[in-house]
C-alpha cells in the first residue's frame, strides 16, 4: 500500500513577546497577591514515556513561594491586566511569550512498531539517556519504550489487519507560563476510517 502524507497549515498567529517584570516584594505585598503565574504547577512534573501521559508526580514542590525572610518574587503579567503574581521558589526564570500554531497532519504506518516510533518522535528531550536496553543473544529485534503503552499504540491493528493510520491535531500555545507548552493530540477516528484506503 503506498504511503500517504499531507501537511495542511490551518492557522498561525505570532504575537510580539513582552518582557515580564519581576521583583522581590515585601511580606505585606506577597500577602496581597495570592495568584501564581500561569501553569506554575507544571514545573518538575514527571511524564511516563511509555504512555505519553502526565504522572501527577512532582520532583519539586511548586506550591512553595515564600523565602525564609518572608519576601517573595512577584511578576507582573501584562496579558492578565497587569496582575502581580507569585513565582514559585523552584522557578528561577519567568517571562511572557505568546505564540500559537496549529497544524493538521496524517501519515500511514505499516506496523504498530512504526506507529510507536512515530509517536515517540514527538518527545523533544533526552529521555533515552541511561536507558540502554541490552538484548542477548544479539538477534534482529526492535525494542520500543516511548509510546508503547499509549492510547495511540493500543488502537493499532493486530497482525493481519490493515496498516495503522495516524491523524493528529497539534496545538502549541506558549502563554505566560514557566517554560510550559501545552500539547493536545486528538485521534480523529472518522478521518481515519475514510483514509484507510488511499487508493479509493
Amino acid at each position: 500500500m503506498p504511503s500517504f502524507g499531507a501537511f495542511i497549515p490551518l492557522l498561525l498567529f505570532i504575537f510580539p513577546g513582552a518582557s515580564s517584570h519581576c521583583h522581590t516584594s515585601t511580606e505585606n505585598e506577597c500577602d496581597k497577591h495570592t495568584a501564581f503565574v500561569p501553569r506554575h504547577s507544571l514545573a518538575g512534573e514527571g511524564i511516563d514515556v511509555t504512555t505519553m501521559a502526565r504522572k501527577g508526580a512532582y520532583l519539586v514542590d511548586s506550591s512553595l513561594w515564600q523565602h525564609e525572610d518572608g519576601t517573595c518574587t512577584l511578576c507582573q503579567n501584562p496579558l492578565q491586566g497587569g496582575q502581580w503574581q507569585r513565582l514559585p521558589l523552584a522557578v528561577v526564570d519567568w517571562r511572557v511569550h505568546v505564540s500559537c500554531g496549529r497544524k493538521l497532519s496524517d501519515s500511514v504506518q505499516q506496523s504498530a512498531m512504526g506507529m510507536m516510533e512515530s509517536a515517540a518522535s514527538v518527545v523533544q528531550n533526552d529521555w533515552k539517556v541511561g536507558l540502554d536496553v541490552p538484548v542477548k543473544p544479539k538477534v534482529n529485534v526492535q525494542v520500543a519504550l516511548a509510546g508503547s503503552h499509549s492510547k495511540l499504540a493500543k488502537t493499532q491493528p493486530r497482525p493481519g489487519r490493515q496498516p495503522g493510520l495516524r491523524a493528529e491535531i497539534f496545538l502549541s500555545r506558549n502563554i505566560p507560563e514557566a517554560a510550559a507548552v501545552q500539547t493536545w493530540q486528538h485521534q480523529m477516528l472518522g478521518l481515519m476510517q475514510t483514509m484507510r484506503n488511499p487508493r479509493k
